[in-house]
């Protein structure tokens, strides 16, 4: 809703439609993403805000008992450039949109900070992890994330470079 809010502000600003008049130069998840957003009102907003503190609370608990949280950056295998997103993860439909598979999204609506790191290959791509603290906490999300640089515990799944 927020992406919708911001095209509806900017066209009523600018007396421009931004998906009609400027669509070829948009990526196609951005117009999904306004268009899902403009199919919503105020009680969609409140119900989606009431999740958004369920999750805060959830991530608060979990942190409550431990520095940070550390998890994969996504929840399928890295794409290839140019690659269609996925539509199916694990035999489950996705819509393509990243909130079904990029695990960043939860920490954007929540707020804690994040730091994403290297994790290694799969099939051949590089693949990341994130390091999830507490509110307000940078240093420890950048201090975790730089301790697991350092240790590169993935160095080895690298392919070697040709000189």
């Amino acid at each position: 809703m927020l992406f919708a809010t911001s095209v509806a502000e900017l066209n009523a600003t600018h007396d421009m439609d931004l998906l009609a008049d400027h669509a070829t130069a948009l990526s196609e998840s951005f117009v999904r993403t306004v268009e899902m957003g403009q199919g919503h009102d105020a009680l969609d907003y409140t119900t989606a805000d009431t999740v958004r503190t369920r999750l805060y609370d959830a991530i608060e608990d979990v942190l409550e008992n431990y520095d940070a949280l550390v998890c994969p950056a996504l929840a399928a295998l890295p794409l290839a450039h140019e690659e269609p997103l996925p539509t199916e993860i694990d035999g489950e439909s996705v819509s393509g949109l990243p909130m079904d598979w990029a695990l960043s999204w939860p920490f954007n609506m929540t707020g804690h900070p994040v730091a994403t790191v290297p994790a290694g290959t799969a099939e051949g791509l590089p693949v990341g992890m994130q390091v999830a603290a507490k509110r307000y906490d940078e240093p420890a999300a950048l201090s975790i994330a730089a301790a697991l640089e350092d240790a590169r515990p993935w160095n080895e799944t690298y392919p070697a470079l040709d000189n």
